[in-house]
């Protein structure tokens, strides 16, 4: 019996996914649309935290619109982490992607109609929140398997310096085209950073994988589409 649940353990296949110069230069490729993604992000949140700060002037109720944008966030995280290792990221991230946008065309709509209660704006900004934890985790999750290791801590440190970039900028920008421009017209910000983000993703941004399984001692080579 012992001998067969060894036998059994060394039947498991291991699998270990190889990086690629050509997954490196994708996962560049896609990166790049992820800053304007955050970017668009970024100027919306602040745009309707001026918003709720304009139409209320309470402190209370910013406080509450923070907790709608930082809950859901961490609620959601730990469950995206588990379906980002089980489905097809690439799909997750161009769901999300999708379903995020479509939220803010109809929070577009809403201020086209002047419908602006508040109640909405709180909901739209927890939708967000949740859209931005599985979003976020499973990029996360792409990082191990498309770059080399000997890169992988000057990339972490790199995006970790680009996304506060983008965010300090975000706010920034918002404020100056607030110069310019009506909310109804910025919150299109998130909708063009969208499909600039998805045009990276389309092109190149994820591609195929090459994993190593080993079994037995032998290793075989398969293609897969993550």
């Amino acid at each position: 019996m012992r001998l067969l649940k060894k036998l059994t353990i060394s039947m498991v296949k291991k699998m270990e996914v190889i990086p690629t110069k050509t997954t490196f230069r994708n996962y560049l490729f896609f990166w790049s649309g992820q800053l304007f993604s955050l970017l668009g992000t970024m100027v919306v949140d602040f745009i309707l935290i001026w918003w709720i700060q304009i139409e209320t002037g309470s402190v209370i109720l910013l406080s509450l619109a923070s907790f709608f944008y930082i809950v859901p966030t961490l609620i959601v995280t730990p469950i995206a982490g588990v379906l980002s290792d089980r489905l097809n990221r690439k799909k997750m991230i161009v769901t999300v992607d999708s379903l995020q946008a479509l939220t803010t065309f109809i929070l577009i709509l809403f201020f086209l109609m002047d419908f602006t209660e508040l109640w909405i704006v709180f909901l739209f900004i927890g939708i967000s929140s949740v859209f931005q934890g599985i979003h976020q985790t499973t990029v996360r999750g792409l990082v191990p398997i498309m770059v080399p290791k000997d890169k992988l801590s000057r990339i972490n440190g790199v995006n970790f310096l680009f996304s506060g970039l983008v965010q300090l900028l975000g706010p920034a920008l918002g404020a100056i085209l607030l110069l310019f421009l009506t909310i109804k017209e910025i919150l299109w910000v998130d909708i063009i950073t969208f499909f600039v983000h998805s045009s990276f993703l389309f092109l190149g941004g994820i591609v195929p994988l090459i994993i190593t399984m080993s079994c037995f001692g032998i290793s075989v080579i398969e293609t897969i589409d993550e």
